[in-house]
């Protein structure tokens, strides 16, 4: 048992709790995988892959890339206001509409588009933050 406990305290100490993973195009990122890059922009670490679900811990909460738990586990940023607002407010991220079906962002240097004015907000922040390509736990793809 004592084992058990030790391997799961070393998981989530560490972001090597997850499997592989993939580099992708910060403008290509939407759902889960831009989810994750902005909780890793955030500060979140121990991310551990349960084969369902995604958790990871941001700001001594323990918070989960899905929908559907309670509103304080929740994390979906890119699709949900109560997560990603904050976000955009603190950051002052600025939002327009580019005009069809796009959304456009600007982030200090870093400009980015998107279907939604959160996904496009959110990309724009995790450029700034992480660049134009992202690590992303392949289990996530």
């Amino acid at each position: 048992m004592f084992a058990r406990i030790t391997l799961a305290l070393k998981l989530l100490a560490t972001p090597t709790g997850i499997g592989d993973r993939m580099k992708i195009k910060t403008s290509e990122l939407i759902g889960k995988p831009l989810d994750y890059a902005i909780a890793v922009c955030e500060g979140g670490t121990g991310f551990i892959y349960d084969g369902i679900t995604m958790c990871f811990e941001i700001n001594n909460k323990t918070r989960v890339l899905a929908t559907g738990w309670t509103v304080g586990m929740n994390y979906c940023p890119s699709t949900d206001w109560a997560n990603g607002g904050p976000i955009i407010e603190r950051e002052r991220i600025n939002i327009r509409d580019d005009g069809g079906d796009q959304w456009a962002a600007s982030y200090l240097v870093a400009e980015m588009i998107g279907p939604t004015p959160l996904v496009a907000a959110m990309r724009c922040y995790v450029t700034f933050k992480l660049g134009d390509e992202v690590d992303v736990p392949k289990e996530l793809i």
